[in-house]
């Protein structure tokens, strides 16, 4: 913090310090003069101030210090990218932790509860949260119009603020819906009529908010959300191998072939994305062979990011009467670790766990049917969100829904990435 000095003359009023040149020794002057000397100081002290600005040398301080790279010891170039662009951003909570804040609920106008419960999701990952708070403190300076991160700011502000009731929150969310509906993807438009996905919702919104702020924040959405991958292609016939880089923003875990409920969520994880398949229709990179449907493709994580999206694909879409929702009950826990699906570079550099934050539910069949959010706070308490509703909840809520009634089946799940797994008793 800058320091000001400031003169406190006779009478308390303030000036700015006009001191007198002192000597530059005390011992060279008589006694007589050194008495007198001493006497002024003493009536005329100098008293010093916290400025209450910041001083242009102490901004400039500043910037060298949030511009400058965190270099890890054993860091991936990949994850060095990833950590270049958000480690400004802190991933705890922190004056909504510090102040005890409790999630609210959203009202529910109609069939927006694919939404609401997307929404409570994302209020609930502490990164995103901050990075809302501090990247985008000043919606006067943004010029992207329709800008959704400026919505999703104002949300934010209004959802963790004890001062605000749901009467405002509505206001804030109708403001929400109204950029939302004005914000154009390969020609859909959301609105308020019609019952939706909210994995189609949720990936929406993360990839339009890609778009938006690509000219001033790029990449920032795929720093937070994106998992990094390296796929291999082998062909089994000459050996001959070829890398691509792959970026996704969720892993998306197929149910179709494990309707007993034999695997847990890290063996489907392994089984949906990490083992390796025979592409279809696909040739050799290699000219002498030039073979067709010859190749085994294979991924592995390369840059694993801070907050997971774990979707569980229960909705089928094949051929004309063949979709379905597939209601298979899924084992899995508050813990996840993907350590042994990452390459060897990303093994040396860290571990892979991930501690889940929040799980949406539905209930109901393909055509219609109910969301819910059960999602963590920023002390560590579990909470149900229904729509306006809210009420006390455990980890084990989120994991195993409760049976009757609707009927909820876990869909997606986020996880938050962490040195340690923190178990939290109940």
């Amino acid at each position: 913090m800058a320091i000001l000095m400031k003169h406190i003359g006779k009478g308390g009023v303030e000036s700015s310090f006009q001191g007198v040149r002192a000597p530059s020794s005390l011992s060279s002057l008589n006694t007589a003069a050194r008495s007198n000397a001493l006497e002024a100081l003493l009536s005329n002290p100098i008293k010093f101030i916290p400025a209450t600005t910041l001083t242009k040398e102490d901004e400039e301080k500043m910037a060298v210090l949030r511009n400058r790279r965190i270099v890890r010891k054993n860091e991936t170039p990949a994850q060095a990218h990833r950590n270049a662009t958000t480690q400004h951003v802190s991933s705890q909570w922190g004056r909504q932790r510090e102040a005890g804040l409790r999630p609210q609920g959203m009202r529910n106008p109609g069939v927006l509860c694919y939404r609401n419960s997307s929404l409570q999701a994302l209020m609930h990952i502490p990164k995103f949260v901050n990075w809302l708070e501090q990247d985008h403190n000043d919606l006067r300076q943004c010029h992207i119009q329709n800008c959704l991160a400026c919505s999703l700011r104002t949300l934010c502000g209004a959802y963790w603020n004890e001062r605000v009731d749901s009467a405002e929150i509505q206001r804030v969310l109708r403001g929400f819906w109204d950029v939302v509906g004005r914000v154009r993807l390969t020609g859909a438009r959301w609105t308020y009529h019609g019952m939706q996905d909210a994995d189609e919702f949720f990936q929406w919104l993360l990839i339009r908010l890609q778009e938006q702020l690509s000219a001033v924040q790029p990449g920032v959405i795929n720093s937070i959300f994106g998992v990094e991958l390296t796929s291999t292609v082998r062909c089994q016939r000459c050996r001959h191998v070829s890398l691509n880089a792959v970026s996704e923003n969720t892993l998306r875990v197929s149910l179709e072939h494990d309707r007993c409920n034999r695997n847990s969520l890290a063996e489907k994880i392994r089984k949906s994305v990490f083992t390796p398949e025979r592409p279809q229709g696909f040739r050799c990179g290699n000219a002498r062979c030039d073979q067709v449907d010859t190749s085994t493709r294979s991924y592995m994580i390369t840059s694993a990011p801070d907050v997971l999206i774990v979707v569980l694909k229960r909705f089928q879409w094949k051929l004309v009467g063949a979709q379905r929702k597939l209601s298979n009950r899924v084992t899995f826990s508050e813990f996840l670790d993907l350590t042994p699906y990452s390459t060897t570079a990303q093994k040396q550099s860290s571990k892979l766990l991930y501690q889940l934050s929040s799980a949406i539910h539905h209930a109901g069949g393909l055509h219609s049917g109910h969301y819910e959010a059960v999602a963590k706070g920023p002390r560590g308490v579990w909470t149900e969100l229904e729509d306006i509703s809210v009420s006390n909840a455990t980890v084990r809520d989120a994991v195993s829904p409760r049976p009757g009634g609707w009927g909820w089946t876990p869909y997606i799940l986020t996880y938050l990435r962490v040195e340690k797994w923190e178990v939290v008793k109940e």
